[in-house]
């Protein structure tokens, strides 16, 4: 939860340990003259949050309930959802807006590693129950996934502009939160982790254009078994995220978004950074030099075996990771890391804080030689939160502290780089009506001086505190703000960033805290330090699109409508601003003055090439406070995907013929047609009467029917024509020609006769005709005698032919019956099958055998040849 290169906690249980044992730390130093207090005290009854009971001594885990809460105040159990049940709850909208990628550990499978790769194609192109389905299956054959979204759009998830602004939406049950900014574009980014270590979780990135007013979430990364920890930073034109899933608990990973739009740069893919091999990585930290050289991200994990690994980017583009960690910490806790800006005359570059193994506070700083040890607080316990920023020469890191009376806040301090260290002291608890104070984080990057917040546990309701101190030398820390609208959930994480000055700031920060209102861990993003512009206008101005709406088509030339205005100011100007999806650098339109409603402007998009766009107007009042509104179009300039398989050009067809193929566009699309006519002109009709026009996108699919016979359509040639069309009218068209042939063959045999008589190995003539259009093939088969089945005696042959057919040589065959068959068959392809017109023609004949029926040898064969053959074996005839 560290700022790019100052501050932030990375605690990955988010647990309060309510320690009542010890008083005071080992002074290293003088004490730091801090004008210390111990916070205020606010009278309630009642104690809320995730407190430990005061008999349990520390230790790390799950939040606990103290005993004193209520019961609608436990943390709810939920049964955990396999990432395909949460993709299946998503919305049909939000399912439409998902773009998604399934990430494997690296010891999966190449089947299974094909497997993830073809669920996440199936549905991106639409096919979501397909989808869905196969990620079901690969899941229950426990393959270890985890899931990422890229909103295409990025969901406005923020609150009220009143009060402190709900991050997330209808989320809840966040965990812990990390705040960072890009300096170029005046970004604000969170990295949030949802859920739990142990069911059903997920981190995501929000950002906020507007200086913290709206957030949306534009990528969100999902694990069916926990998510253990998350931290990001900015450097250059990326927010990088560390990670660790339930999954892979030995592998510590990196992702990275982009500063302009907070979109997953899906070319990165992921990185592994770290490889714990038997032992979990537990915590995670990262830091930038993003306020020097803006061009290196620096990353730290702690081991459960208590091992610190620090590791940088060597090829300053986030892809190549060196590691050079310190030999002999002792981490067990309360992991955080900082970059020094302006260092100054200090040798260390990087500093490293978290509480040992031995109950110590350690601060680790390393240098291009090494690393060195101080420790700067004993007896302090060994779970314990720490947060650590650093300035010129000024190192502080912050921690929780246990007093007679519970936690309370204490830092150690340097003013000249780690050489020497004084404690400080900033909150003590009372036992009375404040029980503790805990989750301190710290900042010192914007070179104005150091701020903190910490939370106390009051009873209701239970405050956040904003303190601080200007300069970087010994002084008095300013009173203790309570700047949190919503009851804080103790003992949850917090973050504090340095944050663009508004008008009139000179500490500028933005902060984080987890509430119990309305849900279980809800999350909220407050500007502590905001005192408004000068001028006496402390609210920016109101701008608000109307359309076009999101994902809707940019078609030439269109109108921007909406509203400007600043209800309690003077409204002063605005401007059309527009970026290609994927590219940082905003494009200004146009310029407008004065308030206004309607049009606001036109945007001519018609030399634009195709791809998203994102649109924004960016007002501002006469205090310098601004505020934007943003929508995403699509300006299609062709139609994306037309293809026809079936029919194939050339072919013969009859009967019912399917058309398959694809029609798609990737955005904007309208319709498709399927139509026909005969070959040499005249008009196109469509092949399904009922169905002129196709208004749903298809990818290999059946795209149309066509029911030649039903239709009466006369043999002969055909051109078919497919088309499909954009909603802003930009088509594709696919042609062929195929011939309709609805005609069987004719296959005739004329001669032998049938019942001819032919003497054994008698050469016979075979006389007939075969002729057809689109003739395929005919043959020329005999049964009988020797032949149990069809012997072929001419073809197969593909000429039509009249006359004789061929000659059949009947040497060697026996005396028998044998029947004669001409098969023909033609080339069209029925019914949208593989079957064709088959016609057969028979005649049988008789070789030899005749002279033994001759009974009366009179010649010939009669009913007194067949009386003498039944008296010879019955008696005489009836």
């Amino acid at each position: 939860m560290l700022t790019a290169l100052s501050t932030g906690r990375v605690c990955a249980s988010s647990v309060v340990l309510l320690l009542l044992a010890g008083a005071g730390g080992l002074a290293v130093a003088q004490e730091d003259q801090s004008g210390a207090s111990a916070g205020l005290a606010i009278e309630s009854s009642g104690l809320d949050d995730a407190l430990y009971p005061i008999d349990v001594g520390a230790r790390p885990g799950s939040d606990l309930v103290d005993v004193r809460d209520t019961a609608a105040e436990r943390e709810p159990v939920d049964t955990p959802l396999a990432l395909w049940e949460q993709l299946a709850n998503l919305t049909l909208d939000e399912r439409a807006n998902a773009h998604i990628e399934l990430e494997l550990g690296s010891a999966a499978s190449n089947a299974d590693h094909e497997a993830a790769t073809s669920i996440a194609a199936l549905w991106n192109r639409g096919n979501y129950e397909l989808a869905l389905a196969q990620l079901r299956k690969l899941e229950e054959a426990a393959a270890p996934l985890g899931l990422g979204i890229a909103w295409k759009v990025p969901r406005a998830l923020s609150g009220s502009r009143g009060l402190d602004r709900r991050i997330g939406g209808t989320r809840d049950k966040a965990q812990t939160m990390n705040l960072d900014y890009d300096a170029e574009s005046g970004n604000l980014f969170t990295a949030v982790r949802w859920g739990s270590t142990t069911g059903d979780s997920a981190w995501s990135i929000s950002i906020s254009v507007d200086s913290g007013l709206t957030w949306s979430e534009s990528y969100s990364f999902s694990s069916s078994v926990g998510m253990i920890d998350v931290d990001c930073a900015v450097s250059d034109d990326y927010v990088y995220v560390a990670y660790v899933a339930g999954n892979t608990t030995d592998e510590a990973r990196i992702r990275r978004c982009l500063v302009s739009t907070g979109g997953i740069d899906g070319s990165y893919g992921y990185q592994l950074v770290f490889d714990a091999g038997a032992n979990a990585v537990e915590e995670v930290a990262l830091a930038s030099n993003a306020d020097d050289f803006d061009n290196r991200i620096y990353y730290a994990i702690i081991q459960d075996n208590d091992v610190l690994r620090w590791a940088y980017d060597a090829a300053d583009d986030g892809t190549t990771f060196v590691e050079d960690s310190p030999a002999g910490s002792n981490p067990e806790f309360g992991l955080d890391m900082t970059w020094d800006n302006n260092r100054d005359n200090c040798a260390e570059f990087i500093y490293v804080s978290y509480t040992g193994n031995d109950g110590n506070i350690h601060v680790l700083g390393h240098s291009e030689t090494g690393w060195t040890d101080w420790t700067i607080e004993t007896g302090a316990g060994s779970f314990r939160t720490t947060a650590i920023s650093a300035y010129e020469d000024a190192i502080m890191c912050a921690f929780e502290y246990p007093y007679s009376n519970g936690t309370g806040i204490r830092y150690g301090i340097s003013y000249d780089c780690g050489a020497s260290w004084s404690p400080g002291t900033l909150a003590v608890p009372d036992g009375s009506s404040v029980f503790g104070y805990f989750e301190p984080d710290v900042d010192a990057r914007n070179g104005a001086g150091t701020a903190i917040i910490y939370q106390a546990e009051a009873g209701e309701f239970d405050p956040m505190y904003y303190r601080t101190r200007a300069g970087f030398a010994p002084g008095a820390w300013s009173d203790p703000t309570i700047f949190n609208d919503y009851d804080v959930y103790t003992g949850s994480d917090t973050a504090i960033g340095y944050l663009p000055p508004l008008a009139g700031e000179l500490f500028s920060h933005g902060a984080m805290y987890l509430s119990l209102d309305p849900d279980f861990r809800t999350i909220y993003f407050d500007r502590p330090g905001s005192a408004g512009a000068s001028c006496g206008d402390t609210t920016p101005p109101v701008v608000s699109i109307d359309s076009p709406a999101a994902l809707e088509c940019a078609c030439g030339s269109i109108d921007i409508t909406g509203s400007v205005d600043d209800p309690d100011g003077t409204y002063v100007r605005d401007r059309l601003e527009t970026r290609r999806s994927g590219t940082s650098s905003w494009v200004d339109v146009a310029t407008a003055f004065g308030a206004r409603s309607g049009v606001l402007y036109n945007w001519d998009t018609s030399l634009l090439t195709q791809d998203f766009y994102d649109v924004r107007i960016v007002a501002e009042n006469e205090c310098g406070l601004s505020e934007s509104d943003s929508t995403l179009v699509y300006n299609p300039t062709e139609f994306d995907s037309l293809k026809v398989s079936t029919p194939e050009n050339g072919r013969v067809y009859g009967g019912w013929v399917c058309f398959h193929g694809t029609a798609w566009t990737q955005s904007c699309f309208a319709d498709y047609t399927v139509s026909y006519r005969p070959a040499g002109g005249g008009t196109w009709w469509p092949v399904d009467p009922h169905t002129a026009v196709y208004t749903s996108p298809i990818i290999e699919g059946r795209l149309a029917s066509w029911s030649t016979v039903e239709m009466g359509l006369a043999d002969g040639e055909y051109e078919l024509r497919v088309v499909g069309e954009t909603e802003c009218g930009n088509a594709a068209t696919t042609s062929l020609t195929v011939t309709v042939d609805n005609t069987a063959p004719v296959a005739r045999l004329t001669a032998p006769e049938n019942c001819e008589v032919f003497a054994p190995g008698a050469s016979i003539e075979i006389h007939g005709e075969v002729f057809d259009n689109n003739l395929d093939t005919w043959t020329l088969a005999v049964t009988g005698g020797p032949y149990d089945d069809w012997h072929v005696i001419a073809g197969p042959t593909m000429l039509n032919a009249s006359g004789l057919l061929a000659t059949w040589d009947t040497a060697g065959l026996p005396a028998c019956a044998y029947t004669i068959r001409l098969q023909a068959s033609d080339a069209a392809v029925l019914d949208c099958g593989s079957s064709s017109h088959v016609v057969e023609a028979y005649r049988s004949i008789m070789l030899g055998g005749l002279a033994s029926a001759d009974l009366d040898n009179d010649g010939d064969v009669d009913l007194i040849d067949f009386a003498l053959f039944l008296l010879e074996f019955h008696g005489p005839t009836p």
